[in-house]
């Protein structure tokens, strides 16, 4: 039942009635009947994991919870540490799409108890409707207990406005998606699947194409899923900050995917530089080059082995390894560069000219998410290199070359080019701090209502649906 079909509106529609129509003490109850429903139309193994997951983080829960009530703690790593490994085992075992924003969850959860920033949830089913709520579908945000449990729990009164900015944000989404990023995906399939047939140019503009592409896919994404549980009262984590506007590649992740990026600095990031085997290093290192270059390599060495992480999760392949470590050893030099790159601005008189070095370090920062995107979009490394190689040795067109139009007429490569507009001037209007919805508050009536069946129209005219009029599924399903 993916977000952008018929199905899932009225479902949505039904769950919505029944929320606000109940009484508050059962709602949760209702969300989670509801959840359950939704994961069964993705399959039965995705409520068998969702079950099996929240019985391991009750019975963490409870084991922690004991523990503490006798003064012992030592156990609740170890135990910890197996809750881990048993969710990695169930993911390697049941293949699965997307199962894997689960056990973040799961996991988090469980340390955050470990921890004592979480205190331990005694009922099962409410540990399920955390994992499970049907808006984080398979593809988060990534949401912590602390964050999200007691808004699910609360039972929140109907709203018009927030039901209002609730579906604006819905057919935000819907545009994003079917407009822009499945329009897009008909050159970027037709162009990097078979990068052999076409020259550098186009392999270049493929690529560009693929950054709106699957910008639009996820970000459309989570504005259905934030928008639809906005509905409800419920407030999910933002993922996305404008990230194509970002200066640097450090905040280019901090814009991109947050929750995935929060997750891992918190997880495994920090968990691994304070652990014994880096502490152990960092002192034999300090003997010999002192405490603060020690520091340093051990941070960079943290740094690659997160990312190598971070790209094995996306797939076990070497150009996902690749790509994982391209963006490790990036983030590595900018913390080494970030000094000497700070007196080189004084030099050359770049921080007197604020906005021209901001312009500077976005259009360098897009650049190299671009080569990002090569090795994470092609289908092996050798494709990879393949691309790379066109470009730097075939790049202009040649007579009997494919054309742009033998995959896209003219109309659609209008409504792609119109749509990324729109998207662009929407992160402009936040990258200002000029939020949309205010925006659109603020005009008058008749412009409001000439926006909103625009919307409509080009989601219901322009829309890519597919055979059979089933839109594409989303892309990060797969991971």
């Amino acid at each position: 039942m993916a977000f952008t079909t018929l199905k899932f509106a009225l479902f949505l529609c039904a769950v919505a009635a029944g929320y606000f129509v109940l009484p508050k003490r059962v709602r949760w109850v209702w969300l989670l009947l509801a959840s359950g429903y939704f994961y069964t139309r993705a399959g039965v193994r995705y409520v068998e994991y969702l079950l099996g997951s929240s019985a391991l983080c009750w019975g963490y829960g409870w084991y922690a919870a004991r523990l503490r009530r006798v003064g012992k703690g030592r156990g609740l790593k170890g135990a910890a540490a197996a809750v881990i490994v048993l969710h990695i085992v169930a993911l390697i075992m049941l293949r699965g799409p997307g199962l894997s924003f689960f056990a973040f969850m799961a996991v988090g959860y469980c340390v955050d108890v470990c921890r004592g920033t979480a205190g331990p949830e005694r009922n099962p089913l409410r540990i399920a409707l955390f994992l499970g709520y049907f808006p984080h579908l398979m593809q988060g945000p990534i949401d912590r207990w602390g964050a999200v449990a007691p808004q699910l729990f609360a039972g929140h009164g109907f709203d018009f406005q927030r039901v209002r900015r609730g579906l604006y944000r819905m057919l935000w989404g819907l545009f994003e998606k079917l407009v822009v990023a499945d329009r897009l995906a008909i050159v970027v399939n037709g162009i990097l699947d078979s990068p052999g047939r076409w020259s550098g140019l186009y392999l270049v503009g493929a690529v560009v194409c693929y950054a709106f592409q699957i910008y639009a896919d996820f970000a459309g994404y989570m504005d259905l899923a934030l928008g639809a549980s906005k509905l409800l009262g419920i407030r999910l984590a933002e993922n996305f900050d404008t990230p194509y506007y970002a200066a640097s590649v450090p905040e280019y992740w901090r814009r991109w995917h947050m929750t995935l990026g929060a997750w891992f600095r918190d997880y495994l990031y920090y968990p691994l530089l304070r652990g014994g085997g880096f502490r152990r290093l960092s002192k034999k290192l300090a003997e010999r080059m002192g405490r603060k270059r020690a520091g340093t390599v051990c941070t960079c060495l943290a740094l690659l082995a997160v990312w190598l992480s971070t790209g094995l999760w996306h797939g076990f392949s070497g150009h996902y390894a690749v790509w994982g470590l391209y963006y490790g050893a990036l983030l590595v030099l900018s913390t080494l560069a970030a000094p000497w790159l700070g007196r080189l601005s004084k030099r050359v008189g770049l921080d007197r000219a604020p906005s021209f070095r901001k312009s500077l370090g976005r259009w360098r920062t897009f650049v190299l998410v671009l080569v990002g995107y090569v090795f994470f979009r092609a289908r092996s490394l050798g494709q990879a290199g393949e691309i790379f190689q066109r470009i730097a040795t075939r790049f202009l067109p040649r007579y009997n070359e494919g054309s742009l139009m033998e995959l896209m007429g003219r109309k659609d490569l209008a409504v792609a080019v119109a749509g990324v507009a729109v998207i662009g001037l929407a992160d402009l209007l936040r990258e200002r701090k000029d939020p949309v919805g205010a925006y659109f508050d603020s005009l008058p009536a008749a412009a409001r209502w000439g926006f909103l069946y625009a919307a409509i129209a080009a989601v219901l005219l322009l829309g890519v649906y597919g055979p059979g009029y089933d839109a594409a599924s989303f892309l990060y399903f797969q991971f």
